[in-house]
């Protein structure tokens, strides 16, 4: 959710290495509206760079084995044209004290959705 009220709605898949040779693949579909529900611009986004993870760890101690937590930072494209920063959220494992669980998107002309409103992240170690 941004300041004034607006939402985006984010769904997809992806891929990611850590480390030095970093890469991430991943895309999706969006929904961008107004405060009072009206679809402003809807489509497809797509990751076009890695800007780094910082993994939290195992999320056993909550009762998810086998899946980390931590936040993952990457450059986006949406299919109308702005680009931003994607940043998902997981609070397994031991996450710093403030974190917030969700996901926000930062687009360069279109908004800043800062405000995660729902939903779960994990990262699932390959």
């Amino acid at each position: 959710m941004s300041a004034d009220g607006s939402t985006v709605e984010l769904t997809g898949t992806g891929s990611f290495m850590a480390g030095p040779g970093k890469s991430a693949s991943g895309s999706g579909d969006y929904t961008i509206a107004a405060a009072g529900g009206n679809v402003t611009s809807s489509g497809t986004w797509s990751v076009v760079g890695m800007l780094g993870f910082v993994n939290y760890g195992d999320g056993a101690p909550q009762g998810a084995p086998g899946v980390n937590g931590g936040q993952l930072r990457l450059m986006v494209s949406l299919s109308n044209g702005d680009t931003g920063v994607l940043t998902i959220t997981c609070l397994l494992g031991s996450p710093p004290a403030g974190m917030h669980e969700g996901l926000t998107l930062v687009l360069g002309s279109g908004g800043q959705f800062t405000k995660s409103t729902e939903g779960e992240t994990a990262f699932v170690p390959a």
